[in-house]
């Protein structure tokens, strides 16, 4: 059994996506190669620490990303935006479309999940990190 890391919610830039999205799956790899100072944490909503995050943030259920910046709770297309900003260049041009009120943005995340596992499909199990990614992961 692996033990996870006690979380520090004023420190850490927390990571909370869908284990069994296999997009979600492909966009933390994504920031784990270009996150060249190491600063995302992640886990999966359906892991122990997940839940506890969900459960000290009182939220119950998920259908977005959970970015948990500087003890803030940021979600869907907000959540994307920061991640994207915190990445650096040139990631962080994308935060340009922090102007466009959240409902829009929200509303074309939304479209997107609910079509995400029809297009790239959903996994069984969670998604089980490398060695090498492991200290990455709550």
């Amino acid at each position: 059994m692996v033990e996870t890391s006690p979380i520090n919610f004023n420190e850490q830039h927390i990571i909370v996506f869908d284990g069994h999205c296999n997009f979600c799956a492909w966009s933390v790899r994504f920031l784990m190669k270009f996150d060249r100072k190491n600063i995302f944490k992640f886990t999966a909503s359906q892991n122990d620490a997940g839940k506890k995050i969900l459960e000290n943030f009182k939220i119950e259920e998920v259908n977005s990303i959970l970015y948990l910046r500087k003890s803030k709770v940021l979600q869907s297309s907000t959540a994307v935006l920061y991640i994207l900003h915190d990445l650096g260049f040139p990631w962080k041009l994308f935060f340009v479309f922090i102007i466009i009120p959240a409902f829009i943005r929200d509303f074309i995340y939304n479209l997107f999940a609910k079509l995400r596992y029809r297009v790239f499909g959903r996994r069984e199990e969670c998604m089980v990190p490398t060695k090498e990614e492991m200290e990455r992961f709550l």
